[in-house]
Parts: structure tokens; sequence; C-alpha cells
């Protein structure tokens, strides 16, 4: 007589079970040995209590052929189906089990429905190993050689994954469907496989070519580590941290345009391997997956958005300085990281006009107003030299770049043949300049033996080149002792491009000033439109419509 069993309705057997097996418990998978297979262990059965360890994965053995049998009557293979009918014949089991004497809890019945969903749709027997983070590799050579190699270095033997070796072939082609993203066929005709099972486990797999089926799982687990983690360790001096700290400073992180950017060229060069050298038969650039290269969009610094982030930074100081406990903190970086309406942002006019003026005793004071209003990049600046500069006719020829790559730096060609150009500069930038060339004469006289005769407009006090990280992190002090809101030094040419369009300068001039290759590029990305533009542009168009609806009065 069947019993009712669990959820959805179901009944104990399931669909395809011989209906013996509702009537004779000694048949059931915990009282006997399952019909067919008279090589069938006869495991103890569970308690209310506990369990056997061994009794219980004999259970699960012994239940998964009929689970399986059931899914497939049933037409529910899918993972996300199946689990509602393994409850159901667990809950019908352990109801036999109640009939037959032996009581079994909910908690067992939940961990019985869970081994099998393992054993079916999950990794089985190593479900335990893998969820370990101290794991690193499993490596499975057969049925029953299973070694676990941890992180500290041991290597202990693991539990057999499977019966036989056709068990186990089994079990890897239920991992590469329902654990990887992409599946894969292990058969007698593709006997190699390798896949991805998540984020962090790769499986490898070889068959019939080989004595037995060998198995390789191995976990990518990426750690985060600080220096100062390691310091704390002992494992670091903190001169040497504070070395490296310098050796990296200037880095900055990598946008996703410039990732696709690299793919491109990856990509490229692992094709000529492919075509020309025949190196690999495939392109793995091909299948990197990236953030969209989306263009971030310039915002103005508006009153209201400069009261939002005077919140958001007050409150992104307190944090800094509850974590600090106490120590001095940078408050220039805590300035810098306070959360802002857009990664581009752009100051008004009169808040450059702050800028410039806070800046005007500086010694860089010429190259920040020639980047805030002619809108040289920062390479371009520490690039330009004194034979380019025209102080009689006014003008700058742009001609070469100073490139950071990390923190080290080369001379080069300016970005594209658009960006070598010549910029007209005003009266009052042609008088900064002339004082700032008399200045830099006294500072070379007075550095005496050690000067450097460089040649170029924008220097150390001894003559030498400027690093372009220097002229970033003056430019981030002077802005935060002025009291502005932050924004990057490149910043600074969006804004020279929105002012001079909103002077009235012609989109085709601006485009020339900046060295872009398209007018229609300048416009789309370095341009920003100023409250003031705007409402003047609404007057003005509201302007042409009241006075001929009032005619009509």
């Amino acid at each position: 007589m069947s019993q009712p069993g669990g959820r959805g309705g179901r009944v104990w057997p399931p669909p395809g079970l011989p209906t013996s097996w509702g009537n004779r418990p000694d048949q059931l998978p915990l009282g006997g040995r399952l019909p067919g297979r008279s090589d069938t262990p006869s495991p103890p059965a569970l308690s209310v209590e506990g369990h056997d360890a061994a009794g219980f994965a004999q259970t699960v053995s012994a239940m998964t052929p009929v689970v399986t049998q059931a899914l497939q009557e049933a037409g529910e293979e899918h993972p996300d189906a199946a689990m509602a009918l393994i409850r159901s014949c667990v809950a019908g089991w352990a109801q036999e089990q109640m009939r037959s004497g032996t009581s079994v809890t909910a908690a067992t019945q939940a961990r019985l429905a869970r081994a099998l969903y393992e054993e079916l749709y999950g990794m089985g027997p190593l479900a335990q190993i893998v969820a370990d983070p101290e794991v690193e590799n499993i490596d499975i050579n057969g049925c029953d050689q299973v070694w676990v190699s941890y992180r500290d270095g041991r290597i202990e033997r693991g539990p057999a994954v499977a019966a036989s070796n056709e068990e186990l072939i089994g079990k890897v082609q239920r991992w590469s469907t329902y654990q990887s993203a992409n599946p894969r066929e292990f058969s007698w005709t593709n006997p190699l496989l390798n896949a991805a099972l998540g984020e962090e486990l790769r499986l490898s797999a070889v068959m019939s070519v080989t004595p037995y089926p060998c198995v390789s799982l191995r976990f990518h687990r990426h750690v985060d580590v600080t220096l100062n983690d390691l310091v704390q360790l002992g494992t670091l001096d903190p001169v040497l941290a504070a070395f490296l700290r310098a050796g990296v400073r200037g880095r900055r992180p990598v946008s996703p345009a410039t990732m696709h950017r690299i793919r491109a060229t990856l990509r490229h060069a692992l094709n000529l391997a492919i075509k020309q050298e025949r190196l690999i038969d495939f392109n793995p650039a091909a299948v990197i997956e990236l953030p969209d290269a989306v263009r971030p969009k310039a915002l103005v610094w508006t009153a209201e958005r400069v009261r939002h982030w005077q919140g958001e930074h007050a409150r992104h100081l307190a944090t800094v300085k509850g974590r600090a406990a106490g120590k001095r903190i940078n408050v220039v970086d805590t300035w810098i990281g306070a959360p802002r309406p857009s990664p581009v942002m752009v100051w008004t006019p009169e808040q450059t006009g702050r800028f410039l003026a806070a800046a005007a005793t500086h010694r860089l004071f010429a190259l920040y107003r020639l980047v805030a209003l002619r809108g040289l990049r920062r390479g371009e600046a520490c690039g330009l030299r004194w034979k380019d500069v025209d102080l009689d006719s006014g003008v700058v020829a742009v001609c070469w770049q100073v490139i950071q790559l990390g923190w080290d730096t080369i001379e080069g060609k300016p970005k594209t043949d658009a960006s070598e150009r010549v910029i007209a500069l005003d009266a009052q930038t042609m008088t900064i300049l002339q004082a700032h060339r008399k200045r830099q004469a006294r500072e070379l006289l007075a550095a005496g033996p050690a000067r450097v005769d460089s040649g170029f407009v924008f220097t150390n006090p001894d003559g030498s080149r400027l690093h372009p990280q220097h002229l970033t992190d003056q430019f981030c002090w002077l802005a935060y002792t002025a009291g502005l809101p932050p924004i990057r030094l490149h910043d600074l040419r969006h804004g020279a491009a929105s002012m001079m369009l909103a002077a009235g300068v012609d989109v085709k001039i601006v485009q020339e000033t900046l060295g872009h290759t398209s007018s229609s590029f300048t416009r789309d990305t370095y341009t920003s439109v100023y409250p003031e533009v705007a409402k003047a542009a609404a007057e003005k168009t509201a302007a042409l419509v009241i006075p001929a609806a009032g005619s009509h009065r």
C-alpha cells in the first residue's frame, strides 16, 4: 500500500519503482539489498539519536539509482525542479522506516535529501572537501584513489568518490553538465575534458587513454594581502614596505576602455601566433569578458552638488578617522576618496578662478594656467620646451609629452597626429610665462653645479625634468587648501573646453586647441553645459515665444 510522500502530493514508491518496495521494508535501501544488485551491502538503520557515517554513505549510494530512475520517469532532470522530487522520495523512505520501527528525524531527512542532490547534481562525497577554504587541489586516480592537497602543504587521503570507474566517469559527466557554465562532453570519443566549475574551481579529466579515469580539481582562490598585513605578520620590514609603497606610487587603475584596447592588442598578437606560427590553436583573448567601456558623463559642480558632496565628505572623513584610531590620516586622500556624483567632474568658471587665485604664488602657476585655460594634457605640459614657445608671437607648439608608466617616465610624441598643434595664448598668460622664465633662471643660478640644463619650460628647482605625478599631487593640495570640491587634474582640460564653448568659441577651434581628431568627439566628450549658459539659452528661447503669444491677447 502506497503512502503519501511529502510535497506536491507525491507518493511512495515514486514512478518507476517496484510496488513491492512500498510493502516490504526489508527491500528498502536501509533494510536490505537493491533489486537486481546482489552486491549491495546492508547498511545499518538510522536512528533518532544519530547516524552511522558509513551507513549513511551506503544509504545515499543505494538510493541514488532509485532517485535517478524516479527523476527520469517524472521528466524532472533539471536541478531546480529535482529537489522537490528528491525530498518526496526521502519522505516516503522515512515513512517506511517508521513502519518498520526505525525513527528518522527531520534533520536526517533534510541531510539525506541534500546528500542525494549533491550526488546527482553537485560534487557528491567531495562537497565538504570542495567547501573547505584550506583545500588547494584534489587529485583522483580511479574511483577510490583520492588525494587532497592543502594550502599548508599537507596531502591527505580522501574518501572514495565512486564505487567503480564507470560511476566516476558518470560523475565527471554530471559535473561538467550541471556545475560548468559551458557544459563539455566527456566520453570515449572525447576523452579529454577541461572545464571551469564556478569562479574558483577548474576541472581536468582524462579517460580511455589511461588505465583508469584521472581527474584533477584545481582551486584558484585570490587572497587580498596588504603591505600592512605583511608588516604585522613580521614577513616584511617597515622600511621595505615604505620603499614598495613609493615604488607603486602614481600607478592608476586601468579603465574599462583601456582594458578593451589591451585585449584587442592581445587578441591580434595571439591571432598571429595561430595563423603564422601555429603555436596555439585557440585564442583565449577572444573569450575574455570585460566590463562595458562606458565613458562616464562629465558633470558640473553646481551649488547643490557641492552641498551634497560636503555631507558625503564629512561622513567619509569620520569613517577614516575612526579606522585610524588616533593615528594621522592623509586629508588629501580623504578629500579625493569621498563619493562624488561622477568620476569626471568639472569646475564652474568661478571655481576655476578660485583655484588659479590660490595657485598664483606657486612656482608652477603658469603650468596650471595653461592646463586650465588652454587644455594641455598633463604629459604635454611636462614635455613643453622653451624652443617651442614663441614669446613674441604669443604661441606655443605642442610637440612632445612625458608619459608615465607606473612610476617610470619616458618622452615621446603626443597622443595622436592631431595632438601635435600650435596653441595661441592670451596676453596675460604670456606675461606669466615671461615671469616664470625669470624665476626659473634664478633657481638654476642658485642650484650651482647641480643645475640641469634640460630645456624644459617646467622643471624642478635644479632644472631637471618634472615627474607627472608631482603635478597631480601639487594640484590636489592646492585645490584642497582652496576649499574646492575634488576633480582630477585632467578634468581641468574638460573645463577648458567647456569655458571656450561657453565664451562663444567655434567648436572647430576648440577641437584644434585640444588636439582632437574630430569636433564631434570634442562636443560629445569634453564639454559640459554650465548652469548659467543653460539658463541664458532658456531665456532666449522663451523670449522668442512670449512676445508672439502676447500679441494675440
